[in-house]
């Protein structure tokens, strides 16, 4: 007889949700380990989902367990690049395919997610910038129509995300990242999928280029105290 097919609860599905735009805005530094009575104190639900959700992160490859404790992970150099690596491949094969499938309504969606990030560009909050890049950028991945792919970049570019921050401190990485999604838009206008998969590959190497120097900031920073980030809740961005 098969087994019956276990599902979520709902209230470890929010955990995971929120957890998931946590990580991907960048609200945890590399190294945070996280803390289940925190986090359901933080959501207001019971320790149990918690762990549900924290153990299905660990699963994905998106926290690491450490003995008894659960972490964000503290990537070296040749891990970063190893995530990029895995993102070049499968971001150009979502992005040649994506280019002819775009339709009039894309390029509008595409239009109000530029326009959102623009207006958080001059603002301090680099989350609000990151949540709408994402945006933007999956919402072009996701008319390849090839789900398991894109799910699978969602992991390796949310195990990165604390370190885009770093790139877009700079008011004039901003700028570029913005110019660069204009041409974006306009080679999605055009259906071009090979000019997408060339502007994104530019696109991508600003910001892979960006992380050894973080990385090497950070090392000379190791005396600066570490504290455990808190800014989730359910519903959040």
């Amino acid at each position: 007889m098969p087994l019956k097919r276990l599902r979520l609860s709902s209230a470890s599905a929010q955990a995971v949700g929120a957890l998931r735009t946590a990580l991907a805005n960048g609200e945890y530094e590399p190294g945070t380990r996280l803390f289940e009575e925190t986090i359901a104190n933080e959501l207001g639900i019971s320790r149990i989902p918690v762990r549900e959700a924290l153990a299905m992160l660990v699963a994905q490859g998106l926290l690491v367990r450490q003995q008894r404790s659960v972490l964000v992970p503290n990537l070296n150099a040749a891990e970063v690049a190893e995530l990029y690596v895995g993102r070049a491949a499968l971001e150009s094969i979502l992005y040649k395919r994506a280019g002819p499938r775009i339709r009039e309504v894309d390029l509008n969606k595409l239009e109000r997610l530029e326009g959102n990030l623009e207006a958080v560009a001059s603002s301090d909050s680099l989350q609000d910038f990151a949540f709408h890049n994402r945006s933007f950028h999956f919402a072009i991945m996701e008319r390849a129509g090839l789900d398991t792919i894109c799910e699978i970049v969602g992991q390796l570019w949310d195990r990165t995300s604390y370190y885009r921050a770093f790139f877009w401190l700079d008011e004039s990485h901003r700028e570029l990242t913005i110019q660069e999604h204009h041409a974006i838009i306009e080679a999605c206008r055009a259906r071009d999928g090979k000019a997408l998969v060339e502007l994104h590959r530019l696109h991508r190497l600003e910001m892979e280029r960006a992380h050894p120097r973080w990385l090497e900031s950070r090392a000379k920073a190791t005396d600066r105290p570490r504290r455990e980030r808190s800014a989730i809740a359910l519903g959040s961005k």
